[in-house]
């Protein structure tokens, strides 16, 4: 299937999902010299299609996605293609600890205030798990979304409010039993006492501080949780290079009746100049 708009040949090389409101669908656009990808929201119905036109107007969020247009009975939004690393399912693998666990937390609220995406478009990547790390440990948002629910009415408190649920679930997999760093944050989110991103973001920052107030043995704990591949790979190099030279010991031996890296460090200090020490 391909699918035309504006200058813009879209042919279709993935279908992500299908629902009553919309399709989503991984398009290549053919008309480009480059292979560039695109995920596109083919939208089956008009008023929802009328709603997300009034989103993004009203938002003045235009820069957010590529382009938009008609085609036959549907309408298309087209956004840049980002590959899929849903962030829960890194966090299920357990390859995290709280330290790190903290810093991507706080780096989603980051990306919350600084993309820019109208704040219905958003509630919907929070509430359907859009939210995806790259291999760099970079968060960002992707548009495989379901629009069913899509509400003009939602604005920042709904986001952050969701945004705080979220986050404490990630954190909840990877904090101790007796940890009270963020009980400020947990009765927030149960009286949904958040309105601004701005205070989950202190509060998160506050809970962040109390690193520097825990033990040490925790501290060394998390250093060389944080450092283990580093230092395994150390390790390895130096267990290596230690049972090289043994071998080569060996090998002398068995070959010349001694190890000849003692009769280069010996004869060195027999002569010293035209005396001898011997």
């Amino acid at each position: 299937m391909v699918y035309q708009i504006k200058n813009m040949l879209l042919n279709v090389t993935q279908e992500l999902s299908k629902g009553d409101v919309n399709d989503v669908v991984i398009c290549q656009d053919l008309s480009a010299v480059t292979k560039i990808f695109y995920t596109v929201l083919i939208i089956k119905k008009h008023e929802v299609a009328k709603r997300l036109l009034k989103i993004y107007e009203k938002a003045d969020s235009e820069r957010t996605y590529v382009t938009k247009g008609t085609y036959k009975d549907n309408y298309l939004m087209v956004y840049p293609y980002d590959e899929e690393r849903r962030l829960k399912n890194f966090f299920g693998t357990g390859i995290y600890n709280m330290v790190e666990c903290e810093k991507l937390c706080s780096e989603i609220v980051i990306e919350c205030v600084t993309s820019k995406i109208p704040y219905p478009i958003m509630y919907l990547q929070l509430l359907q798990n859009r939210i995806n790390i790259s291999r760099y440990r970079e968060i960002y948002f992707s548009y495989t979304l379901d629009l069913k629910e899509l509400s003009e009415t939602i604005g920042e408190k709904e986001c952050v409010t969701i945004c705080a649920k979220t986050i404490f679930s990630l954190l909840d997999k990877v904090m101790d039993e007796d940890n009270v760093s963020y009980t400020l944050i947990k009765k927030k989110i149960k009286r949904e006492g958040y309105t601004q991103f701005i205070d989950l973001y202190k509060d998160i920052q506050a809970a962040t501080l109390t690193l520097e107030r825990r033990n040490i043995g925790v501290r060394v704990k998390a250093f060389f949780e944080k450092n283990r591949e580093r230092i395994f790979r150390t390790v390895l190099v130096i267990c290596l290079t230690v049972g090289f030279i043994a071998l080569i010991m060996l090998l002398s031996q068995l070959i010349f009746g001694d190890i000849v890296f003692y009769r280069f460090f010996i004869n060195t200090f027999k002569k010293i100049g035209t005396e001898s020490l011997v």
